[in-house]
């Protein structure tokens, strides 16, 4: 059970890094202490908060096929970042909003492929 945390805690280390990378507008510090931190508060969050929120959000999911999970992974990112100094997404509202769309998107995307794999092994 510790090695899985611990690899769902490098795989979001490394999907985070990866997308503050590549999508403009998303600035992650440099720091490993500072990733580790970001990637701690993303878990804490998902792990605690989410649920709570998909259950609330449920008849949206219904709605929308489960597209409206999108928004809620969005949510969670987006209160790491107002939590967190080492995360941030600048620029103006619709710059920042496509960044963290796009940035959700990734993530989401990267960490259910990873996920799959890591659990098959």
């Amino acid at each position: 059970m510790l090695k899985r945390l611990f690899i769902k805690l490098v795989i979001n280390a490394l999907l985070l890094w990866l997308t503050a990378h590549y999508v403009d507008g998303m600035t992650l510090s440099t720091h490993w202490a500072d990733i580790l931190r970001v990637t701690v508060l993303f878990g804490l969050f998902n792990t605690l908060l989410k649920p709570v929120v998909n259950l609330l959000t449920l008849p949206l999911s219904i709605l929308t096929l489960g597209l409206f999970r999108l928004v809620v992974n969005a949510a969670m990112l987006w209160l790491v970042a107002s939590n967190s100094p080492a995360l941030d997404f600048s620029g103006s509202g619709p710059e920042k909003l496509q960044a963290l769309a796009l940035a959700t998107l990734i993530i989401t995307v990267g960490g259910a492929i990873l996920g799959r794999i890591t659990t098959k092994s």
